[in-house]
């Protein structure tokens, strides 16, 4: 299997029907972890050309190898969960890479392809987006991941007509002004500030390397007189800026907790149990912000979220790598092809877009920043014959574990099918299809946690939404989202108030400034007769009223609508 079909199984089965927007349908045959696990498979059958080319490298560039494989493995057998789906989560940033690594010529040949026409049905589908009134989400389904892919795309889709029409330039001009022109609109109306600081960023490199003499002298000094005039601007008339940005961006408030998540856990908590790990340092600025999320599954920062997850040894060889490999490309820029050009370009720009998003983790980008990052780290290996005394045995294992995905991919399949197929059954049957998706997999959890809510709140069936509740035990989802007020709920509505109270608390002692939680403690204590600690529940209450300008109305409209509970 060459990288070509590893593309299109990334693209194609990851969530089909997301490539014509259709975002309600969750059912999914290869998600990140499981292309993953398909990287590694597939890189066993490599094996005669992956192990001269380790033996060539440099000692240093060997260790940050080793340092990532090693940290993945690590958390994979530390944690404990032992599924498939942890082992792909931390390998992700080590075996997609290097399947592109190993593949650095088959690269360079399909993917400009592959992403032409991704380009073509992204921006089909974002135009009708537009055209309908609807976000414009387009395939990603999140309008700043869609500019990013409008971004990373475009150049790609032009890169063909102008090679093939290069000669006439009455044709040239229209058939490539045309498309760049509608490119650059839909990109300016997804409004990404992510986005558009990528753009600065790969056009400024592309400026730099392009450019010599007094243009290029002047090049290099333009970002230092910006930060000057920054500094300036933000010491005089810029605090009703900050202060603006504080309001509204919520992103300096996670970073602060991973941070703090980093500095107790400097080996990393796997990449599976970062939402887990992460919920008890939230401060209290994130809780009260108005873009306050229910999960927080990335720190919006990846080179944080790398540290997070497989911890600062990782992190630090995987910027050995990236950097190494980048460097050495750059010094042979004028050399290099249009194509890798617009590689590094592309791969820059999700770079610098993915220090305040998620670029590397959200799909399709996460799959082109991996494999970008990949292609720029075979520069600092020296090309090396392939050895046959290296094949057969890996290749043994590659087909067995190669055996193994497939058969896990089919499994999850039927997993969210049967999820998908349940919202729309009547109750006796959804509750059937919900229970069969469960045994089958709890590798999505979202969709899982959407299960046990709609038992509880649609069907009115709480016995069946603790059954469900019963699955995230022992695994690095039991803290997801409000599942602790859910089953709080459930336990309270079948008359298990002593067991309703612990996951209550559990649930306030996540969502510190909500009210519910706190009106349910006092209702089980009541129900309990534990009558002595209710004042104490109630002072809590009362707090959290105060801090968030409540009223008793307030606390009645909440108590009608849970919604409304979301601090604003």
């Amino acid at each position: 299997m060459g990288m070509l079909a590893f593309l299109l199984i990334a693209l194609l089965l990851y969530r089909p029907a997301m490539l014509i927007g259709s975002y309600g349908n969750a059912t999914s045959v290869f998600p990140r972890w499981e292309l993953a696990l398909l990287a590694g498979a597939l890189i066993l059958f490599q094996w005669k050309r992956l192990v001269p080319m380790l033996k060539s490298v440099s000692k240093w560039t060997l260790l940050a190898f080793a340092v990532l494989l090693l940290s993945a493995l690590a958390h994979f057998f530390i944690n404990g969960y032992w599924t498939q789906e942890s082992l792909g989560l931390n390998l992700a940033f080590l075996s997609i890479p290097l399947l592109a690594t190993l593949n650095r010529k088959e690269m360079r040949e399909k993917l400009p392809a592959v992403l032409a026409l991704l380009w073509i049905l992204d921006i089909l589908l974002t135009l009708g987006q537009y055209l309908a009134g609807k976000p414009l989400g387009g395939i990603p389904g999140n309008w700043n991941w869609n500019a990013a892919l409008i971004l990373i795309t475009t150049p790609f889709a032009m890169l063909f007509p102008a090679r093939k029409f290069k000669g006439t330039r009455k044709l040239l001009i229209p058939l490539l002004g045309i498309p760049v022109l509608l490119s650059a609109a839909l990109f300016c109306l997804c409004g990404s500030r992510a986005a558009a600081l990528g753009l600065l960023g790969a056009g400024y490199t592309a400026l730099l390397m392009h450019w010599t003499g007094t243009k290029r002298r002047i090049l290099l000094y333009l970002p230092l007189a910006f930060l000057l005039a920054g500094a300036v601007y933000l010491s005089t008339a810029g605090s009703a800026f900050l202060e603006s940005f504080q309001r509204n961006e919520i992103r300096p408030a996670i970073w602060e907790s991973t941070l703090a998540l980093i500095a107790d856990h400097p080996l990393g908590v796997g990449a599976e149990s970062f939402e887990l790990r992460f919920a008890p340092y939230r401060t209290a600025e994130y809780f009260l912000h108005r873009h306050m999320a229910w999960r927080t599954i990335h720190p919006h920062n990846e080179l944080l979220n790398i540290a997070a997850c497989l911890g600062i040894p990782a992190l630090l060889a995987w910027i050995f790598l990236t950097v190494k490999g980048a460097a050495l490309f750059l010094r042979r820029w004028k050399f290099e092809r249009t194509e890798e050009k617009l590689f590094f370009l592309a791969f820059l720009a999700l770079l610098i877009h993915g220090m305040l998003d998620l670029t590397f983790f959200a799909w399709p980008l996460d799959i082109f920043a991996l494999l970008l990052t990949g292609y720029f780290w075979a520069p600092v290996m020296r090309c090396a014959e392939p050895n046959r005394k290296f094949e057969r045995i890996p290749q043994a294992i590659g087909a067995l574990a190669l055996c193994g995905v497939v058969l896990s991919a089919w499994i999850n399949f039927r997993a969210t099918a049967a999820y998908h197929s349940a919202r729309t059954a009547n109750p006796g049957l959804a509750a059937r299809q919900e229970n069969r998706a469960a045994e089958l997999s709890t590798a999505f959890p979202e969709q899982l946690y959407q299960a046990i809510e709609s038992a509880l709140m649609r069907r009115n069936d709480p016995k069946h939404a603790l059954e469900l509740a019963k699955h995230f035990e022992g695994t690095p989802y039991r803290n997801i989202s409000r599942i602790h007020g859910l089953k709080a709920l459930a336990l309270a509505m079948t008359g298990r108030d002593e067991e309703a109270l612990k996951e209550y608390r559990l649930d306030s002692a996540n969502f510190p400034y909500l009210t519910l939680p706190y009106i349910g403690q006092i209702t089980c204590l009541g129900r309990l007769g534990r009558t002595a600690e209710i004042p104490a529940a109630e002072q809590k209450l009362y707090e959290v009223m105060k801090i968030r300008g409540l009223s008793r109305s307030d606390l009645m409209a909440i108590m009608k609508d849970p919604e409304l509970d979301r601090p604003h």
